[in-house]
């Protein structure tokens, strides 16, 4: 069996479970938020560089974050989503949209 048929395989047998269901429901709403406050060319300048330091910087933030840096990366990309989130309803209150 090649790699290709195991991924289908396992995104088939996920998706078949009522958790699989409601990781691709919760996926789904938070591509739909992305798409809202953040499909811009800010937030893909905001990936990058924060891969970029993570790559860099790796072994530094592991001695002092016992953290995964994928995680961390995860982390910080949500952070950003809930700012972008806040600061567009806030202005959207307003009137400055």
């Amino acid at each position: 069996m090649s790699i290709d048929h195991k991924i289908v395989f396992f995104f088939v047998a996920i998706c078949n479970d009522e958790e699989g269901r409601l990781i691709v429901w919760i996926g789904y709403q938070v591509g739909k938020i992305y798409r809202k406050y953040c499909w811009d060319i800010i937030s893909i300048m905001v990936k990058i560089t924060s891969t970029t330091i993570a790559i860099y910087f790796g072994k530094w933030i592991k001695s002092i974050i016992p953290m995964n840096l994928i995680l961390l990366l995860i982390l910080v990309h949500v952070v950003y989503i809930g700012i972008r989130c806040y600061v567009k309803d806030w202005r959207e209150e307003r009137g400055y949209y």
